[in-house]
């Protein structure tokens, strides 16, 4: 028998007017279980009940359960927008399904333009913050300027890099004083604006705290500030090996404690990385010149000779508490934070600096590879094998990447071949059930279910 190809018009009706009539009467557990024998002659009123059951069954998924909706259809679901669907608590419906034609893992579901090239992304709540010079919030699907970070002492933007949490957002320039500025993010209201010694290579956020790493210059190369812009204190990882190039290079911050990576330590450490405690500076062996921490958890890359080998700076470290993944040119390495002990190693197809992290996946962004900007899922629950991969025509450069776990956001630069116009692209992040070769494979089909 052929499948049909277009939805029938009709929908069977057995009794819909008088359910739970005296005509329709439900089988014993036992008949329904075991069904009716040879030569049984069933009572009309079971019969009646059956095809009563199964013609309710098949309108209500007609109507409710089986509606095929677009993913904006779907996600602006709500009473005022009853053309929709007409969904009740507990349906279970197909968000989107498609082979996304060659667009693997990812479904567009809005996108803001004005993102100039390597703009960062950050997403907090129901805001996507990005940074065309200086930051600005959207709502989450695209739809509206929310508002503006502005900064005279930035004359004409130019801000380099981007933060931001529930209450904080940061930006900094490479150049100039103030080198960087923080805002209240829901207000936009600036906290404070300062220089930090040396040139910026990364900025974290903790409790209260503004964690700034720099080229080291007079003696230290790590400051954390408070949030009225004073410093708590000055960190010196380089130690006597500074010659004005060495650097504090990324940085991440989890709780009590502060992850850095740097060039190779002057102290007898010869530490590329450190988990320090972000309350005080103290590390292991007190080499930053703040005290030494008893603190379990606190650590740093002479306990490990494999971490030693990453030279050069890391240009981007990721942590969730969990894991702490970093990336400077050389294969990705995850670590435990407890240790700094390498778990794992990925190697990605493309090099690149930019990652993103999330309960399921850690995210790679490279370019180019070899005209295009791309993106690899790599799967925390796959032993951190590639589960997808996406190539974008919007530019060359390196996406920025943030992702809350319900979807990841890349901003992608202005130099693409086929497309011109900067953009920020909001991609939904499935859990997807087909592998994928990031170095051949970019269109992956998947399908989306929710309840």
């Amino acid at each position: 028998m052929a499948l049909p190809t277009t939805r029938p018009t009709d929908e069977p009706d057995w009794g819909s007017d008088t359910v739970g009539g005296a005509d329709f009467v439900a089988p014993p557990d036992a008949f329904q279980a075991a069904g009716w024998s040879f030569k049984d002659r069933p009572p009309y009123r079971s019969v009646n009940w059956a095809w009563q059951t199964f013609a309710l069954w098949v309108t209500h998924f007609a109507h409710t359960a089986s509606k095929l909706l677009t993913l904006e259809d779907a996600t602006n679901l709500s009473p005022a927008v009853p053309t929709a669907a007409a969904l009740s608590d507990g349906d279970t419906f197909i968000l989107d399904e498609s082979d996304r034609g060659g667009v693997g893992g990812e479904v567009a579901v809005a996108e803001i333009a004005g993102a100039t090239v390597q703009s960062d992304v950050a997403v907090t709540g129901d805001e996507v913050i990005y940074n065309p010079n200086l930051p600005v919030a959207y709502e989450r699907d695209g739809t509206g300027l929310i508002r503006t970070y502005a900064d005279p002492a930035f004359p004409g933007g130019g801000a380099n890099g981007l933060r931001a949490d529930p209450n904080l957002v940061v930006a900094w320039r490479n150049g100039g004083s103030p080198n960087f500025v923080v805002w209240t993010r829901s207000t936009g209201v600036i906290l404070f604006s300062a220089t930090a010694p040396g040139t910026i290579h990364d900025i974290a956020l903790g409790i209260g705290r503004i964690y700034v790493g720099f080229v080291r210059t007079g003696g230290v190369d790590l400051r954390a500030y408070d949030t009225a812009g004073a410093t708590v204190w000055s960190y010196d990882h380089d130690g006597a090996s500074g010659a004005g190039t060495e650097a504090v290079s990324a940085l991440a911050v989890h709780g009590r404690y502060l992850y850095l990576h740097g060039s190779a330590s002057g102290h007898a450490s010869t530490a590329t990385m450190r988990a320090i405690q972000a309350s005080n500076g103290f590390d292991a062996a007190g080499e930053g010149g703040l005290g030494t921490s008893t603190l379990p958890g606190v650590w740093d890359s002479s306990v490990n000779s494999e971490l030693d080998t990453e030279s050069g700076g890391a240009h981007r470290l990721v942590t969730d508490g969990r894991i702490l993944v970093g990336f400077d040119g050389t294969p990705i390495k995850v670590r435990g934070v407890l240790d700094g002990v390498v778990v794992a190693t990925i190697t990605p197809p493309v090099s690149g600096n930019e990652l993103a992290l999330d309960d399921e996946h850690i995210y790679h962004g490279a370019g180019p590879s070899p005209t295009f900007a791309r993106i690899v899922a790599y799967g925390r629950r796959d032993s951190f094998a590639a589960v997808w991969a996406y190539d974008s025509p919007d530019g060359t450069a390196t996406p920025r990447l943030a992702s809350d776990g319900a979807a990841l956001f890349g901003g992608f630069g202005a130099t693409g071949i086929l497309e011109t116009t900067p953009r920020i692209r909001i991609a939904i992040r499935p859990r997807l059930w087909l592998r994928v070769d990031p170095a051949a494979d970019v269109g992956i089909p998947y399908r989306r279910t929710a309840v």
